[in-house]
């Protein structure tokens, strides 16, 4: 739910608590023209919420605000601070001038919060506003864990109300789904432009083994995203711009990333969480969920080869953006990483929808034991999930012949060395957002490859084999603030909050 205040003053961060979204110009409006961005956060917004004050008679914004929020036809509220304002029109409003909602004047300030919580929540009852948007992110926002890396980033660059799980930060979200047809448009141009000051890092530093130093990069063919066009919005239409990038560039920038950006002053840091300008180098990754014919989700434990999170439970897989495959297209990327990794790229026609839900920062630090090294991961993520007009048993034979053939470039192993399919279920999604561990022998209803030991004794005694990869927390969370799990996860939480009533 959003909420813009005029003239707003400093109790209204408080009803953050009740999980209502407060607009402040100094927290959350965009760098830019400023007509444009209070355009922009009313449009976004619910109702406007009016306090009026001396200042307000005299303020030429005012009027322009109310202008904007009939234009756009959002419910306004009025609240008087003093009773000689009661009496006063304020400028633009119509004839139920008299007829102010709530008056404050005469009240001790504590009292202003509680008054304007049952004004929102009678709003809330009444259908005027809808309700499930902020609460969800302010729910599994104090539900599940995040990292320190994440929490301190977000806390410099003072992103607010948005969702930060895990290794996650949003900055765009749509509650049902951005779709090929019409939802998702992309726009190129050109080759990612790095800072000056990060390349000459670079180049000063040793270089590893496994790829060439910055002047001998091979051409650019991952994506960058540099902006995009919403941000912490449930928008209809995303638009995404990106660039081409080196995959070296960014490895050996993952690699030094607490030197070019832990280590700096502060001020003279790239903003990481920036959506206008997502200026520090990165790819962009797509991860999905896969969920078939007969309701299952699919569920992979990565090797123990890979660089980032070897051996982790992941729902179900990732795939890097190939300008060469994908040629800036999110939705072949998904469907490339199904062929490749699971079912084969004999299958053509398997899918019978691909949908998006959200792009969010990812931000972790991670030692690789096996490889004795330390990476970092600073890329851009897309939440999306696919709907396969295949069973489960038919995905796990289809990965299990592929596995045994092997796969993908000169026919190596799968990304996976195992999988399984659990029921796609509200209670088994939601168990899976709040623990951070993955035992697929304690699922009820679990489906393995043909010969594959369901009781998996391996994985059972160990608890290293449990991790679950880090962005499963925020695919999941969008899976159940879809309309496959939204009416169940409002009524939890309406339960939570004591709001039975409101049903």
């Amino acid at each position: 739910m959003g909420l813009v205040g005029v003239e707003t003053v400093d109790y209204l961060p408080r009803l953050n608590d009740a999980g209502i979204d407060v607009v402040m110009d100094q927290r959350h409006f965009r760098a830019g023209k400023l007509l444009e961005e209070v355009e922009r956060q009313i449009k976004g917004s619910d109702i406007l919420l009016v306090v009026l004050s001396y200042q307000y008679y005299t303020s030429d914004w005012t009027k322009q605000e109310i202008m904007l929020a009939h234009q756009y036809e959002k419910h306004i509220y009025y609240v008087a601070t003093a009773k000689d304002l009661r009496a006063k029109t304020p400028p633009t409003f119509k004839s139920d001038s008299d007829d102010l909602p709530l008056e404050l004047w005469g009240k001790e300030v504590g009292q202003w919060r509680d008054l304007l919580l049952d004004l929102l929540k009678e709003l809330i009852k009444t259908g005027q506003i809808k309700e499930y948007d902020v609460r969800f992110n302010v729910w599994f926002s104090k539900h599940v864990k995040c990292n320190d890396w994440v929490r301190e980033a977000v806390a410099q660059e003072n992103i607010t109300n948005s969702l930060h799980v895990s290794s996650c930060v949003e900055l765009a979200h749509s509650m049902d789904g951005w779709t090929k047809d019409n939802d998702i448009f992309s726009h190129h141009g050109g080759t990612f432009t790095t800072e000056p000051a990060v390349l000459e890092y670079l180049n000063l530093q040793e270089v590893r083994d496994e790829y060439p130093s910055v002047e001998e990069n091979r051409k650019p063919d991952n994506c960058a995203l540099v902006s995009l066009s919403e941000w912490l919005s449930d928008t209809k239409y995303l638009e995404l711009y990106f660039r081409a990038i080196s995959h070296d560039l960014v490895r050996q920038v993952a690699d030094n990333f607490e030197a070019l950006y832990y280590q700096q002053d502060s001020l003279k840091r790239p903003r990481l969480f920036d959506p206008g300008h997502l200026t520090f180098p990165h790819s962009v990754i797509v991860h999905m969920v896969l969920v078939t014919q007969d309701n299952y989700l699919i569920i992979g434990q990565r090797t123990s080869n890979v660089r980032f999170y070897e051996n982790h439970w992941a729902t179900t897989y990732e795939e890097h953006m190939k300008i060469s495959h994908d040629s800036y297209d999110p939705f072949d990327t998904a469907i490339r990483g199904l062929k490749e990794e699971l079912v084969g790229e004999d299958k053509s026609s398997i899918t019978e929808e691909v949908r998006f839900f959200s792009v969010f920062r990812e931000l972790d630090q991670w030692e690789n034991a096996s490889k004795g090294q330390a990476f970092w991961v600073a890329n851009v993520g897309l939440v999306g999930r696919v709907r396969l007009r295949l069973s489960a048993d038919k995905v796990l034979a289809h990965w299990l012949y592929r596995k045994e053939k092997g796969s993908g470039h000169k026919m190596q192993d799968p990304e996976f060395q195992h999988l399984v399919a659990i029921p796609y279920s509200f209670e088994n999604l939601l168990r899976l957002v709040t623990e951070d561990t993955f035992n697929p022998a304690t699922f009820s209803g679990l489906r393995v490859p043909v010969g594959v030991n369901r009781e998996f004794p391996e994985i059972a005694s160990d608890p290293r084999l449990q991790r679950q990869h880090p962005t499963n927390k925020i695919r999941l969370i969008r899976c159940l603030t879809s309309d496959d799990f939204r009416v169940a996860l409002q009524q939890k939480i309406r339960t939570e909050l004591g709001l039975q009533d409101q049903v």
